[in-house]
């Protein structure tokens, strides 16, 4: 749209004009926007320039000039709003005329240097936040810069724009008054108190060379230490406001017809007697764990309970009210809770003192009349038969066969799973881990709520879409499945096998290592490692006659060999003659076999 000082491009709201590789800056870097810009009414709420992703995805992180309620707002921010600076302009947007926007960010993290001008003029400011501690960059996605409009938001409709110019350093206000408007020469006895500030400003930013060299000393110092947190992992925490925003009573639920202010406060039946005590979630979280408050401690020891029993004192674990199902043990329950209490609420106490207590060591074998009086176990007349939890069930095969990892913390690991979930879902590729990521604990795996790990869930894991208290335990064919074809535990076979051989280098990889009486006493020590009990004889007989028909077909089928033992990345030796293969192969399935029997899976 044109006029007689502007081409100008016409906004519709809807689609941005897009710069692609273009004003990309990070927290400390400096860089200044100007534009000339015609909004065309009021808005409640409008995005006029930003490089983001659309903000309810990304917490809004980069940079942004929004029109919120009348007003210019100029956000530098890696997630809003716990880490943002947001300076917001006292006078409201001009209407239906030109203006030249100036935004300068001094690359100090500081909102008192992040600027707004609006025809040459630096614009009054409140400053709504000022803490940003990370970088505005994104490290996984490509943004570019854009105006008039965002994904999932609001854009500027009928909005004029032009001229726009990028720098990448802050312009101080004499340049910025400089684009704004043709300035005539004046002496210095004609300047203003105000304008000689103004220019002794840009004296030291552009030409002393004392006061250069130390911002360039700052920059430098800076940059380091915004690389050195730049890897440090954050997590959400609730932060109080300075002060409190006013919350209404809404009759019927209503936003429309907002009554009267409510105060916050904590329920006079939950006030502590301390009148210092702020009334606030503060002292509500205090209530929740002091000496004389029983339900927290009742809930996290029935919690701990059903983890050692499978089922806790109270059943409805996700549900101590009227609807949920009374203790079966009340006096137990009460008598666990204080021990967590007085013991400083020590988990691993109580973890110590139910495993050496009498119901748990009891035996899991019932007679009829037991079995008819107390089946599941709920009177503890016996220890209850439990299947394993998805995590103990992998973590436990990856332990038995000498793979798993023992690092603590870190980064997600991406253990094996079938190809092309990911892509079916989100379109994105599966990272697969190597080396030791694919060993890691089940507790670090990545959770994609999309497309959970699918051996985990088939073994019931909660889906994590919502919270779960306890997991409804299945037991079906696919589980089997799991346990007979996941590379996981192929390879953790595998390697089990050579552990109980007691194979550990390529010298050791002969015929004489698979003698009769070698393949008998591993796949005893396997048994026992894996089922914590004896292999029987009988058991044992049959065991090495089907290892000795799977080492006839393997011999038969160099194929397939090949291609159990080369299932996973795990590669501690490698066998070259074709018998040896054959019997490692056939080792591997008996290990396997073993490892698919309910005395792996299930607990007694």
């Amino acid at each position: 749209k044109q006029d007689e000082k502007h081409s100008a491009i016409l906004l519709d709201g809807d689609n941005a004009l897009v710069f692609p590789k273009t004003g990309v800056f990070s927290r400390t870097q400096e860089f200044t926007f100007c534009f000339d810009l015609k909004v065309p009414k009021f808005f409640d709420r409008a995005v006029v320039l930003h490089r983001s992703k659309s903000w309810t995805d990304a917490g809004s992180r980069g940079y942004q000039l929004l029109i919120e309620e009348g007003h210019f707002c100029f956000d530098i921010v890696h997630y809003w709003p716990s880490s943002a600076i947001r300076i917001r302009c006292i006078d409201p947007v001009p209407l239906n005329q030109w203006m030249q926007i100036a935004l300068v960010y001094g690359g100090t993290n500081r909102a008192e240097d992040t600027h707004v001008y609006i025809d040459g003029k630096r614009s009054a400011v409140e400053i709504v936040r000022n803490s940003l501690h990370k970088d505005i960059l994104y490290e996984r996605t490509d943004v570019s810069l854009s105006l008039g409009a965002r994904n999932r938001d609001r854009g500027l409709p009928a909005g004029l724009v032009d001229n726009l110019q990028v720098y990448d350093s802050a312009l101080t206000a004499i340049e910025v008054a400089g684009l704004a408007t043709d300035q005539a020469w004046v002496t210095w006895s004609e300047l203003t108190d105000a304008q000689r500030s103004l220019w002794r400003e840009h004296y030291a930013e552009r030409v002393d060379p004392q006061c250069k060299y130390h911002k360039e000393s700052y920059q430098h110092y800076f940059s380091s230490l915004a690389d050195l947190v730049k890897p440090v992992k954050e997590m959400m925490v609730m932060e109080e406001l300075p002060k409190n925003r006013p919350t209404h009573f809404l009759h019927r639920g209503s936003y429309e017809t907002p009554g009267e202010v409510m105060q916050s406060g904590v329920h006079r039946a939950l006030l502590s007697d301390d009148e210092a005590m702020p009334r606030n979630r503060l002292e509500l979280a205090r209530w929740l764990t002091c000496d004389h408050h029983p339900l927290t401690a009742r809930v996290a020891a029935n919690h701990i309970w059903q983890q050692m029993f499978g089922r806790g004192i109270v059943l409805t674990a996700e549900d101590f009210g009227v609807q949920g199902q009374m203790p079966t043990h009340p006096e137990l329950l009460d008598y666990l809770a204080r021990e967590l209490i007085r013991s400083g609420w020590s988990r691993k106490k109580i973890y110590r003192m139910i495993a050496t207590s009498h119901a748990f060591m009891q035996s899991s074998q019932l007679d009829s009349a037991a079995r008819r009086m107390d089946e599941e176990g709920a009177k503890l007349s016996h220890y209850p038969v439990q299947r394993l939890t998805a995590e103990q069930i992998r973590d436990g095969a990856l332990q038995a066969a000498g793979l798993l990892s023992e690092r603590l913390g870190g980064a997600p690991a991406y253990p094996y799973q079938p190809a092309g979930l990911w892509e079916e879902k989100s379109g994105l590729k599966y990272p697969q881990s190597k080396n030791e990521g694919l060993y890691r604990r089940s507790l670090y795996t990545i959770w994609k709520r999309t497309s959970p790990p699918p051996s985990m869930m088939i073994f019931d894991s909660a889906g994590r879409e919502v919270c779960s208290a306890r997991r409804e335990v299945t037991v079906t064919s696919l589980q089997a499945l799991v346990l007979m074809n996941d590379p996981q535990y192929v390879e953790a076979s595998r390697a089990m096998a050579l552990r109980a051989l007691e194979i550990t280098t390529s010298s050791q990889f002969s015929a004489e290592a698979f003698e009769s009486s070698n393949i008998s006493q591993a796949m005893k020590r396997v048994f026992q490692d894996l089922t914590s009990v004896e292999c029987p004889d009988a058991l044992l007989e049959r065991l090495i006659q089907v290892f000795n028909e799977q080492v006839a077909f393997f011999e038969k089928e160099p194929e397939q060999t090949g291609k159990l033992l080369n299932i996973g990345q795990w590669r501690a030796i490698e066998a070259t003659d074709v018998v040896v293969q054959s019997k490692l192969a056939a080792m591997t399935l008996i290990v396997n076999s073993i490892l698919n029997t309910d005395g792996f899976t299930v607990m007694r």
